[in-house]
């Protein structure tokens, strides 16, 4: 693994789902998330059955095993769904080299409303206060 400085996050969005284009030589992220509620009538658990997580990482060099963290902002310190799910090794060829990629997450399932944070880590470091975007779980809106 690297020996230098952990990568800066420029950027992370948690969408439904991304593409690459060949043409425009580009992601084409596709409904961006920020909040997710259960379908009329349904309560929790709630799943997010598709989620993509796009970044850009940049200013290190070496190889970085990345993976996130999700937690529930209402519970700090406990972790849920996900725990440390290791998604695979990134090699940044020279430090002012842009990364970008995704990662399609699985299946997700909620089982009560709540911020819930999802924190990007490489080498098991958190990457800055850029690191993490965050999705509002809320409950049925009606009777």
């Amino acid at each position: 693994m690297a020996n230098g400085n952990l990568p800066d996050v420029v950027q992370l969005l948690l969408c439904e789902s991304a593409a690459y284009e060949l043409a425009s030589d580009s992601w084409v992220l596709i409904r961006p998330l920020w909040q997710l509620r259960p379908s009329d009538g349904a309560d929790f658990p709630v799943e997010l059955s598709r989620s993509t997580l796009y970044f850009q990482l940049l200013d290190a060099f070496g190889e970085f095993r990345l993976h996130i963290e999700i937690q529930n902002m209402h519970r700090p310190g406990q972790l849920s769904l996900l725990r440390r799910t290791e998604f695979y090794t990134i090699r940044m060829p020279e430090s002012r080299v842009l990364v970008e990629d995704v990662v399609h997450l699985p299946p997700i399932t909620f089982l009560e409303e709540g911020e819930y944070e999802f924190r990007l880590f490489a080498d098991g470091q958190p990457l800055g206060s850029r690191s993490a975007v965050y999705l509002n779980v809320a409950g049925r809106t009606g009777p």
